[in-house]
């Protein structure tokens, strides 16, 4: 798996860093311009893969320009196809040839809670799914550790949305039965829970914590204390008060559950009742991904709201 996955990366290297050029078009034995053609309408929805067929590229693994005659809007983005047959198969199975987070970069979002637009040129395919990031920095980091970052556009970890409501459980969903909704990939056990999902994903979607802003929007994190800002990071559990004497603000008079990763420190509110056995854990170091907003910033410690603190592997 890893030499296929190398393989295919380097050609996808190769390709997209001749994208604007003929001589790859030639290549692949299609004579375009540097860019695809833009609809003369203004658009509404941003263009994905600067209009490139995602089918094509999954799987034949070449740059096709799409046309504005035969594009579909998935997840608020235009994806475009040269003719109906790749049309057909999108629609079919979307999540197969989306890229995570619609072509923005996976290590940006999981690292420091931003939606940083990639770059073509800067590519990787790893078990079936594309990625796509700013520079060859972000992607050599994704290599050195896929299995941290793959999934970080996972919705609650990959269990059902819907059963979490409806049914008050945490069911494990498969990929065949995936959805994106504003970026995030959301798993279901089967079609009726994805049917459901569908039918009102406001009602099941992991939000945005308030303030937030949608999981699409593309937001800087680096705003001072006075912003509202996403967080989502990984590292390990420890003890807010005990080892860096600071307090939730919210409950200054329990120690807090503290996510430790590198020199930050992120003290997570309500964490002794929203999570209470992670919380009497705290001390094991587990290695978890916090997802919330900043609520407040002093120098390396960040208050945060949680939306998900969830166990890794």
């Amino acid at each position: 798996m890893r030499a296929s996955t190398s393989r295919f990366s380097a050609a996808l290297l190769a390709a997209a860093s001749l994208v604007a050029s003929s001589p790859a078009w030639a290549q692949s034995g299609t004579r375009q311009p540097s860019r695809p053609a833009q609809p003369s309408q203004e658009r509404s929805y941003p263009l994905a893969l600067r209009g490139y067929c995602p089918v094509c590229l999954v799987n034949m693994k070449r740059w096709v320009p799409g046309s504005p005659e035969h594009e579909v809007i998935y997840d608020g983005h235009v994806y475009r196809f040269p003719g109906e047959e790749q049309k057909r198969m999108f629609e079919a199975d979307p999540a197969k040839y989306t890229p995570a987070l619609h072509g923005d970069c996976i290590v940006c979002y999981a690292d420091m809670g931003r939606r940083v637009p990639g770059e073509l040129n800067f590519g990787q395919f790893h078990r079936g799914r594309l990625f796509f990031f700013p520079s060859d920095r972000e992607r050599q980091k994704f290599r050195s550790d896929p299995a941290t970052y793959a999934d970080a556009d996972l919705a609650f970890g990959g269990n059902c949305a819907v059963c979490r409501i409806e049914m008050r459980q945490e069911v494990p969903g498969k990929p065949e039965y995936a959805v994106h909704y504003r970026g995030l990939r959301y798993l279901f056990p089967g079609p009726e829970q994805r049917a459901m999902f569908l039918a009102d994903p406001e009602k099941y979607a992991d939000r945005p914590p308030e303030g937030s802003g949608p999981a699409g929007d593309r937001r800087s994190s680096t705003g001072g204390p006075s912003e509202s800002r996403v967080v989502s990071v990984r590292g390990r559990t420890s003890c807010a008060g005990c080892e860096f004497g600071v307090k939730p603000l919210e409950d200054p008079d329990v120690l807090g559950l503290a996510v430790v990763a590198g020199d930050e420190i992120y003290v997570v509110e309500g964490a002794h009742e929203r999570y209470p056995e992670l919380y009497e854990d705290r001390f094991a170091g587990r290695r978890v991904q916090l997802r919330g907003v900043a609520l407040k910033q002093d120098r390396n410690v960040t208050w945060v709201r949680p939306s998900e603190v969830r166990i890794m592997p």
